[in-house]
């Protein structure tokens, strides 16, 4: 994960999809920053169809660390 869009759009920039962690339809809590992610259309089209828990986790850490190194920089910027 997090590696760059597999292609980019008719605009030249990055194409990737919004992703809803927790589904709208399993009581998601919406278009919230901490409820979506960008994804890669394979991945996005993969998470949907596939459904597996253990990517579902994976994804779930791998926003948790990376929200955790935002709030570090912004603690050492506000310094």
């Amino acid at each position: 994960m997090w590696k760059k869009a597999p292609f980019k759009n008719k605009a030249n920039k990055p194409y990737l999809e919004t992703h809803h962690i927790i589904w709208l339809s399993e009581g998601g809590r919406g278009d919230t920053i901490d409820n979506t992610v960008a994804l890669c259309p394979n991945c996005h089209k993969k998470m949907h169809v596939l459904g597996r828990e253990d990517e579902l986790k994976n994804l779930k850490l791998l926003i948790k660390e990376y929200l955790n190194k935002s709030m570090l920089c912004t603690q050492k910027i506000a310094q």
